[in-house]
């Protein structure tokens, strides 16, 4: 009787432990219900939005260091992580010199995903921002309060104003969405451009 208790308790706690993963509550139900990804630009046209004319674009894949991570928060007041992220430069073709940075990334929104590019100059100031994708049901949400493809009444503002626009805002669901992540990609690119320095 002993022997079978043995062989019985590791098995239904490998049984429960298995199907417990299954209905864990960290697991998106309802991920891919959004539907396919709607892109409304290609990556180069969007990173021609974003970037100045006639630089050299420079593709960089890298992770903020601490010393980054902690001038966006002093900065910018806006935690980031350092994850690895792949980001563009743009730089001038006779001295090297950087002039911006542009960064797309994809938030989860909803039950799918908006992919979002955002550039910021050498002064912290951006150069644009542009909808690349929606997923196909929350499209409607988007068009009808902020848009899609490039961003009108981005360009200029500084990261700071963004940041701090972002911790205000109040409206609807899509906008405060978009200001949000978009506060978040810019102190990520302004952090990456203070780290080239």
């Amino acid at each position: 009787m002993n022997r079978s208790i043995r062989f019985t308790t590791p098995l239904l706690v490998a049984l429960s432990l298995g199907l417990g993963s299954l209905w864990s509550p960290t697991v998106e139900a309802h991920k891919g219900h959004g539907g396919p990804m709607v892109k409304f630009m290609k990556t180069k046209a969007a990173l021609k939005a974003l970037l100045p004319k006639g630089a050299k674009v420079v593709k960089r894949k890298s992770r903020l260091s601490d010393d980054s991570t902690e001038w966006a928060e002093s900065t910018f007041g806006i935690d980031l992580d350092n994850r690895i992220h792949t980001y563009f430069l743009a730089r001038d073709r006779n001295s090297g010199k950087t002039l911006a940075g542009a960064i797309i990334m994809k938030f989860s929104y909803r039950h799918g995903d908006v992919m979002l590019g955002v550039g910021v100059d050498a002064e912290q100031k951006l150069t644009g921002a542009v909808i690349q994708g929606i997923s196909e049901k929350y499209i409607p949400d988007f068009e009808g309060t902020v848009g899609k493809g490039i961003l009108s009444g981005y360009a200029g503002k500084t990261v700071a104003e963004l940041a701090q626009a972002a911790k205000s805002h109040d409206g609807d669901k899509p906008s405060r969405f978009i200001a949000e992540k978009l506060a978040e990609e810019a102190a990520l690119m302004a952090a990456f451009l203070h780290q080239s320095k």
